[in-house]
């Protein structure tokens, strides 16, 4: 390549002697020659260049969808369950719209690629996360989708309202990868396994262990430490217990959870617990 200070002097016309024809023509094909370096021979277009020119953007933070990809699954759904009612939970974050439909899904790298029913699946957006503005949303597959009922191509873009809970649907096609991201999406950018599941566990957690402490006597207070603080005090259900009451005792709250024992004497107490705190 032709020194940085010749080329760029004979660009701006300010090259001694007066640049000729032809040292303009090199110096073009070397500028050439440099961006294709720099950006490959693939950048057919501007967008494609633009991709190409953009910093990663920080490990998938830029992507307002949780469980983009489908990989976490605390519920253990099975795919081909039909929903027992509207707007069940069904894989993290994600729900079925209407009543008896089911998705079903086929691995996909690290995910899932999921085919969603006639009714859709939908994700709930918290408010929080909306600074509000332009908002590309992208996808792969067949589905077609909607944001707050508006249709959206993929790539395309809708306005958010600051701080105003949003629905992403995907209905009668197949999905993975989604995102939705401010400006214009990137090309896709997973978030690492654990910090996607503790992101996933600020809405909803099913732990796969059994909680066991020693209790003393009836009327004693336990208490577990959520593995993630709720983003609101969860609804609490157990799928089994021993010893223990199944009502949350007033302590409970968004950081923790309190039970108080039932047995009249010391010995192990025992309960496995859904921490519930997703949106509607």
């Amino acid at each position: 390549m032709a020194d940085l200070s010749t080329l760029k002097a004979t660009l701006t016309g300010t090259k001694t002697p007066v640049t000729t024809t032809a040292e303009m023509k090199s110096a073009l094909g070397t500028l050439y020659d440099f961006i294709t370096d720099l950006l490959g021979t693939d950048s057919t277009n501007k967008a494609a260049a633009r991709d190409l020119l953009t910093t990663p953007g920080a490990a998938g933070l830029r992507n307002l969808l949780v469980n983009g990809d489908f990989r976490i699954n605390q519920r253990a759904w099975i795919s081909g369950t039909a929903s027992t009612s509207s707007n069940q939970y069904c894989l993290d974050r994600w729900r079925i719209v209407t009543l008896g439909q089911s998705i079903t899904w086929a691995a996909d790298g690290a995910g899932l690629i999921v085919t969603a029913p006639a009714g859709g699946i939908d994700q709930l957006i918290d408010a929080s996360s909306i600074v509000g503005g332009t908002y590309a949303v992208d996808w792969d597959g067949t589905a077609t989708c909607t944001v707050n009922g508006q249709a959206v191509t993929k790539g395309g873009t809708v306005t958010l309202a600051a701080n105003a809970q949003a629905t992403v649907r995907f209905s009668g096609g197949t999905v993975t990868r989604a995102r939705i991201e401010p400006g214009r999406t990137l090309p896709w950018e997973p978030r690492p396994r654990w910090l996607e599941q503790l992101i996933c566990m600020t809405y909803y957690e099913q732990p796969t262990t059994v909680a066991r402490i020693y209790a003393g006597a009836s009327g004693a207070k336990v208490t577990v430490r959520y593995r993630v603080p709720k983003r609101v005090t969860p609804t609490v259900t157990f799928v089994s217990n021993i010893g223990i009451s199944t009502t949350p005792d007033a302590a409970s709250n968004a950081y923790q959870l309190t039970v108080t024992t039932t047995q009249g004497s010391a010995g192990i107490v025992s309960f496995i617990y859904r921490a519930n705190a997703e949106l509607t």
